[in-house]
């Protein structure tokens, strides 16, 4: 079972811990994070979302997912780029490009940069269908048609683009 740790407006923990599929009150976040995989050729590893998903089906995204209560926003990219797409991301690779506030969240945009082979992942089942590299403006492209998931839209344009 996973559990979030509970935190305000401000970002501080309350020392409330919830099952991540309890609601929020109202005031309340949880951490969330979001990865930005870049390959040394300067191209994006972007994965689609598999139909199954229960938010943004079929379409592209990023390594994403929730912070586990007592971890920390880097241990989260790293245990979410494995469980996601196979890889081990050391830390050096690592770097926390900013914070964005949500209705019920808060997202650690972090971005690594390594040297990626396709052929190296390992596809979560039931989460990932595919994974390709996309250059910025080959992103841009995908968002102009609809064709990336909303939640990354912003950070996109603010961090990467």
């Amino acid at each position: 079972m996973e559990y979030w740790d509970v935190f305000d407006e401000n970002m501080n923990k309350t020392g409330r811990i919830i099952n991540y599929k309890e609601k929020l009150k109202i005031g309340e976040y949880h951490l969330s994070i979001h990865l930005w995989i870049e390959n040394t050729d300067k191209r994006y590893l972007i994965q689609k979302r598999e139909k199954t998903m229960r938010v943004f089906p079929d379409m592209w995204s990023i390594v994403t997912g929730g912070v586990m209560s007592g971890e920390s926003g880097m241990d989260a990219v790293i245990r979410e780029a494995k469980e996601e797409i196979g890889i081990d991301l050391k830390k050096e690779y690592l770097d926390k490009l900013g914070i964005v506030k949500r209705e019920y969240d808060f997202v650690e945009v972090w971005k690594a940069t390594d040297n990626i082979s396709l052929n190296n992942l390992i596809l979560q089942a039931n989460e990932v269908s595919e994974v390709k590299l996309f250059s910025k403006s080959e992103i841009k492209c995908m968002i102009k048609k609809g064709l990336m998931a909303q939640s990354i839209i912003d950070e996109f344009d603010k961090y990467i683009w």
